[in-house]
């Protein structure tokens, strides 16, 4: 598109670079209204090769030694701000308050079910409405059950509680454990309704500025092709 030969007109968006200052000066000598200006932050590129390191440390180290990953992270952080990597005002200004009130909220409504013994009654409730239920019912029933609350709660949590209650429901039928252990632990990971069903969604949900709407509209679909994809799949391959 030749520029110079075009037109514009009311209600034209044009995205424009140039430094703030020569932004401001356009705006303030012509008809243009700034709808928004989007600062790019400097990086320190001799710290870079730093943030490799200490990056391919800690995923070694979550690798081939028993400590926690959310300990090998504080560490990393410390050792970033230390190094001076990143100062401690822009650590705070990266936090983003609705992301940290996501998180809390979800660790309250996950340790409320698991307190109140919520978990429990509906541990009870799975058992009594699929007795008699055939192996590869049983199987979808378990499997849509854990996804459904890997939505809500952690999925960690879910993990540990579906877990159990599948062994406990195979073996009351006399069939093999394996078959829903493995139904449970993709269940678990295989969450994409909701922000919080998985951490990799709290992260995007915050960094691309995404509704919870819009896990609805994409994640429900997901959910149920990768649901029936593996029930079907573990029947195949295991029953």
């Amino acid at each position: 598109m030749d520029l110079y030969s075009t037109r514009l007109r009311a209600s034209d968006v044009l995205l424009i670079e140039g430094t703030p200052a020569n932004i401001r000066s356009m705006m303030q000598e012509s008809d243009f209204l700034d709808m928004g200006s989007v600062q790019v932050r400097g990086f320190r590129k001799k710290k870079a090769p730093i943030v490799l390191w200490v990056l391919a440390a800690m995923l070694l180290m979550s690798i081939v030694t028993p400590i926690p990953v959310v300990e090998l992270v504080m560490v990393a952080v410390g050792l970033f701000l230390g190094l001076r990597c990143i100062d401690m005002n822009e650590a705070l200004r990266s936090i983003d308050g609705s992301i940290l009130l996501l998180v809390c909220a979800m660790m309250v409504v996950s340790k409320g079910l698991e307190n109140t013994g919520a978990m429990g009654e509906i541990s009870m409730l799975l058992k009594h409405i699929t007795v008699g239920y055939s192996p590869f019912a049983l199987l979808c029933v378990i499997y849509f059950a854990t996804t459904i609350f890997t939505e809500i709660i952690s999925s960690s949590a879910v993990a540990v509680v579906f877990g159990s209650l599948s062994i406990d429901l195979a073996v009351d039928q006399g069939l093999d454990p394996r078959v829903y252990l493995v139904a449970v632990m993709i269940a678990s990971s295989a969450s994409f309704a909701t922000p919080i069903g998985y951490q990799n969604n709290t992260i995007v949900y915050g960094t691309g500025n995404y509704r919870f709407s819009d896990f609805l509209k994409v994640g429900i679909p997901m959910n149920i092709i990768v649901g029936v994809t593996a029930v079907f799949a573990i029947e195949y391959f295991m029953m």
